[in-house]
Parts: C-alpha cells; structure tokens; sequence
C-alpha cells in the first residue's frame, strides 16, 4: 500500500520545467551583448593609445635624428620639392614611403654633402600606424608630415616642423605644440584656422585662435 501511495502522490505533483523562457533569454542576450559593447569599446580605446604611443615614440626618434643631422651638416633637412608628386611638394610626407623607402629627404644634399636622407641616423624612417598612401595634396592624414626651408626668416634651414595626428584625443600636448619660426610666424595645424589646407596656409600664421582638440600636433625647432 506503502508504494502505491507513493505512484499516486507522484502523478499529483506539479511539474516544473528546468529551461529558460523567451524573455528570460532576451535579458541574458541583452546583458552579454552590452558587455560586449563595453568590452569592445575599451579595447579599441587601449588600440587607440597604443598607436599613439608608437607614434609619440617615432617622432621623439626623428626629432633626434634631425638634430643630428643638422649638428652635422649645418641645417635640418631642406623639404624643398620633397613630395613632387603631390601637393604640396615643398612638405616631406610619408606617404610617399612605398617599400621601406625613405621620405625624409634633404634637397640641398649635394651642397653639404650628405646622403640626402636620415639613413646615417635612422636605421629607417618611421611610418604612421596607420600609415596610408594618400598624396591628393591635404597636408593632414593618418601620415607624418615634415616642412623646413628658408622661409619665414629661416636661414640655411634653421627651423622646421612635423605634424601628425592623434587618434585618441585630447591630450595634453594639444595645449602646448605649435612653431614659432625665426620670422615670427606661428603654426599650429590645430587650432580653428583651417591652416592645413593650401589654400590657407598664409592664414596660420597667427597666434590667434581657439585650439581645437582634434588631436593635430604641430611640434618643431
């Protein structure tokens, strides 16, 4: 009698099921999908400062090298008809740079004797992480950018400038780059003067104007 009590007290308890239901899956698709978004976002965020990194680093290696090779040579590398390609010709840009190439170049080689590049003072010339070949003439891009001649009250190249661009603004040095050439001109390729544009080059030559933070550096000697 015992176990027939048992069978019948079986059939008569609920039953309870051990799956999710829609919703609750929804929640739980919901839930990872955010952590992925979150995820994502702070490792492209730690990509991003990465790249950075790297090219904080390149432009601390050049900026040595041409110190270098004026101590040398008596000037810092002439830009002078260094991209003839593009425009503009008279920046040296690395998106001229196809098979480890070289894209600092010195057009006054021939007068002082040098090899016309940074070869004896860079094992080679430092790329964009997000390097791309674009030479239609906008001075600013995923590539590094280098100007120096006579101008502006610069005798025998005694000045020049590299702009580059951040990815992961703002950052600090934002607020404290920018050129101030022998002749008093200014050039800070951040600020709200469109100054990266050909067109308006003459236009940046001015202290004025509000820093954007755009993550465009201008730095220089």
């Amino acid at each position: 009698m015992e176990f027939v009590k048992k069978i019948k007290n079986r059939k008569t308890m609920p039953f309870f099921s051990t799956g999710f239901t829609l919703i609750e899956l929804l929640v739980v698709i919901s839930i990872i999908g955010l952590l992925s978004s979150v995820v994502l976002s702070a490792l492209n965020s730690a990509r991003a400062k990465a790249r950075d990194a790297t090219r904080m680093a390149s432009i601390r290696q050049i900026r040595i090298a041409l110190e270098m090779y004026r101590d040398k040579y008596g000037g810092y590398p002439d830009s002078t008809g260094c991209n003839p390609t593009g425009i503009p010709s008279y920046w040296c840009t690395s998106a001229s740079a196809t098979g480890g190439t070289r894209w600092l170049k010195d057009s006054r080689s021939g007068a002082r004797g040098s090899t016309g590049s940074l070869s004896e003072f860079l094992a080679r010339d430092p790329l964009d992480p997000n390097q791309v070949a674009d030479l239609s003439g906008v001075i600013i891009s995923s590539n590094f950018q280098y100007y120096s001649n006579d101008a502006y009250g610069g005798a025998n190249n005694n000045w020049y400038m590299i702009v580059f661009v951040l990815e992961n603004p703002p950052n600090p040095l934002e607020l404290s780059d920018g050129v101030l050439t022998p002749g008093g001109a200014f050039f800070d390729y951040g600020r709200t003067v469109p100054c990266y544009q050909p067109a308006g080059l003459y236009s940046c030559q001015t202290s004025q104007g509000t820093e954007n933070r755009n993550g465009i550096i201008t730095l220089g000697q």
